[in-house]
């Protein structure tokens, strides 16, 4: 619920948010197909995306005219640990 208040009450969101974003990092997730997730830290909050989600979420973002330079840099990141290039979903149907 503190997420629907919070969304409600800052309506419209600079194009370039993900900049308050201050560190990103990729750790290990056993709930993820991939086996990782992305940490993003904005001040005192953390929120995770599973890592492969990161692709669909990046394509979403940029798709809503938003720049998601912090979620690139979590694929980046990613995909140096991984090896190889993400594919644009993993494990969870195709992106609608």
């Amino acid at each position: 619920m503190l997420e629907i208040r919070a969304a409600a009450s800052a309506p419209f969101v600079a194009p370039d948010w993900e900049v308050s974003v201050s560190a990103v990092a990729v750790e290990p997730c056993g709930l993820d197909p991939l086996g990782f997730r992305a940490v993003f830290r904005q001040g005192e909050r953390v929120f995770y995306v599973g890592a492969s989600l990161l692709p669909m979420r990046a394509a979403r973002l940029e798709r809503a005219g938003y720049i998601a330079s912090r979620t690139q840099e979590a694929i980046d990141l990613l995909e140096v640990r991984l090896g190889h290039a993400l594919p644009l979903a993993v494990g969870w149907g195709e992106d609608t």
